[in-house]
């Protein structure tokens, strides 16, 4: 016996597989769209986060280049300060040496027998020059030069013999030493 359908099942059916085909591509695509809506904020949340640490880096880097340039400025002039310092203390140390220098020399010149025209201190070299009666007192104040321990090569430079309105002969003078201390 043959058995005929009458009602239309296959293309139920068909229109069913349809359906249901259609609705899971369309439920598929909304998650699709849901899911790159979501990554999409997510990146997009990122990314602002990260604009912000850059304008927090920004501000903060712009904030130690300011402080590098106080620090460079502080630093010359505590340099140009300890410059000056420095000066001071050179300055402060040798203030007293031209005073013993006048000192150690009035106890070396011959008194009444020869007197100083020019004392001359260049660093360590000592120029005298002055007059005195006699050969002899030139030579005597050598020795005492030499003996004060504090002057080396004591030279004689020149000695010349000159004439003078009140005093018929002199000697003209020029010795040259250097300075231990």
């Amino acid at each position: 016996m043959i058995r005929i359908n009458l009602l239309p099942f296959r293309q139920t059916r068909k229109k069913e597989n349809i359906r249901r085909q259609i609705s899971i591509f369309v439920l598929s695509i909304i998650l699709v769209c849901c899911l790159m809506s979501g990554v999409y904020y997510y990146l997009a949340n990122q990314v602002s986060e990260l604009e912000m640490k850059k304008q927090n880096v920004t501000v903060q880097l712009e904030a130690k280049k300011r402080e590098a340039k106080e620090a460079g400025e502080i630093e010359e002039f505590l340099k140009a300060l300890n410059k000056k310092l420095e000066v001071i203390d050179t300055l402060e140390r040798n203030r007293k040496e031209p005073v013993k220098l006048f000192a150690l020399m009035t106890e070396t010149v011959i008194a009444k027998r020869m007197w100083f025209t020019n004392l001359e201190l260049k660093g360590k070299n000592v120029t005298i020059d002055g007059y005195a009666m006699d050969n002899k007192t030139v030579a005597d104040f050598m020795k005492r030069l030499e003996q004060t321990k504090i002057f080396v090569g004591v030279d004689l430079k020149s000695l010349v013999n000159e004439k003078l309105p009140e005093v018929e002969s002199i000697k003209k003078f020029k010795v040259a030493c250097v300075k231990i201390n």
